[in-house]
């Protein structure tokens, strides 16, 4: 009886092991290419930077305006193993485009995606949005 009880512990936790794919780390392989886009922002001068997926350290781009930069950007995935439906998405969104965070003083962060092409310089005219300043500022 008691042997019984140990084996059917064992095997439950083995199953609980291999239904949340806890026995190996999430991985992707994928294909990479240069592309090239222009950012214009209003108002000029802003930060960018490429984000990248799965939490890779992000990429300084410059200062808008931006004209004919390249980027590099994951253009095929080759192979996914033990990924989450957020961590999918979240490389998906970076498969022919160039996910940005642009930043200037005094206005609120931009996040985007970006569509690039092969053989092709695309235009983003992108109009931050000023911070909500206190009233009593402007009186």
């Amino acid at each position: 009886m008691k042997r019984t009880k140990i084996c059917t512990a064992i095997i439950s936790l083995c199953l609980a092991a291999v239904l949340t794919g806890c026995s190996s780390n999430p991985s992707f392989k994928f294909n990479m290419h240069n592309r090239r886009v222009t950012i214009v922002t209003e108002p000029a001068g802003a930060t960018v930077r490429q984000l990248r997926p799965m939490g890779q350290p992000s990429t300084y781009l410059g200062k808008t305006p931006l004209n004919d930069q390249t980027v590099v950007v994951v253009t095929e995935i080759t192979k996914m193993k033990n990924l989450s439906l957020q961590q999918f998405d979240g490389i998906m969104r970076h498969v022919n485009n160039a996910v940005v965070r642009i930043e200037n003083e005094g206005y609120e962060p931009y996040y985007g995606t970006l569509r690039v092409e092969e053989g092709e310089t695309i235009v983003h005219e992108i109009v931050l949005q000023e911070k909500p300043g206190d009233e009593n500022e402007a009186k």
